[in-house]
This record gives structure tokens, sequence and C-alpha cells, in this order.
């Protein structure tokens, strides 16, 4: 997948401005712990298809929580499932 940088940016020398590479599709399918990933539907920088397929490359133990919202922005405020299913998953 390409760096989500260079689609939002695809004026700049992205490649040349980021050192650091993180790939998380690769961290996330060797993790051994339990994983909540929460997305937004609404997210305008990281498209909810994202979200989905970092659950998918997700080893288990996992759980997916959409949320109406968009970019970190409220699903803490709006979001009472959010809040229930952090007790539930901690």
């Amino acid at each position: 997948m390409a760096l989500r940088a260079q689609q939002l940016y695809p004026f700049l020398p992205i490649k040349f401005l980021i050192t650091q590479k993180y790939d998380a599709i690769a961290k996330v399918s060797n993790l051994g712990i339990p994983k909540l990933i929460v997305h937004g539907r609404a997210d305008e920088v990281i498209s909810f298809q994202h979200g989905e397929i970092l659950f998918s490359a997700a080893s288990e133990p996992k759980e997916f929580l959409p949320f109406e919202g968009g970019h970190n922005d409220d699903v803490f405020v709006i979001s009472r499932a959010y809040k229930d299913q952090l007790e539930i998953f901690y």
C-alpha cells in the first residue's frame, strides 16, 4: 500500500521528506496481544477502508469498533458504544 502521505500530498516529494517508515500491516499481524481497532466511517484523513484492511491483517485476538464520526474528533463525545467497548476490552 502506498504511503498515505503520498496520497494526501501528491505535489510534495514525500519519499524524501519522510525518513521513518512504519508498516502497520506488518506490525499488527505479528502482535499477540489483544487489539481493539476503532475507526470512524466519516474519516477524511484515513479512509474507513484502511481501518478495515488493518483489522483484516491483525492477528487474533482482535475486535473492530466502527463509529459514525470522523478523524479523531468525536468518538469520545458521541459514542457510548466506544466507552462500553473499552470497558469490556480492558
